[in-house]
């Protein structure tokens, strides 16, 4: 498996913190067609339990690929979940596929996994209802 040496994630540890890999929300709606799906923090398991409820995951998926274009992070731990939104983008997973790898529980990085299942699901919907059966 080759892996895409073009993403560079972006981010600072500012109070809150926030960062970003991939494409922008904006950017990526420019020339792909996106499923956009957000968790807030304070749905969270683990930032319930630090007090850290202030945040959000974001990730933007191809609606007929699957592929991950982007991911956007504010709040605790924002800059290490995006290096693991960073891994799945470069070595070209499926949305589908990053929600599928256990991550241990309850940490910051759910957050990621909540999102990808979150986006598989809207996806998979959207999926259904276009079928026109046999």
């Amino acid at each position: 498996m080759m892996l895409s040496n073009s993403v560079t994630p972006i981010g600072s540890f500012t109070d809150p913190e926030y960062a970003q890999v991939g494409l922008s929300e904006a950017r990526a709606r420019e020339t792909h067609d996106v499923v956009t799906a957000v968790v807030r923090f304070d749905s969270t398991t683990r930032t319930i339990i630090d007090g850290q409820k202030f945040g959000f995951c974001q990730l933007l998926v191809g609606r007929k690929t699957f592929r991950i274009f982007g991911c956007i992070v504010v709040g605790e731990r924002a800059v290490e979940i995006t290096q693991l939104a960073a891994i799945a983008i470069a070595a070209g997973l499926r949305v589908d596929d990053l929600a599928h790898i256990p991550l241990s529980f309850p940490t910051y990085a759910g957050a990621l996994a909540r999102v990808a299942a979150s986006a598989t699901r809207q996806l998979n919907r959207q999926a259904e209802g276009t079928c026109t059966g046999y």
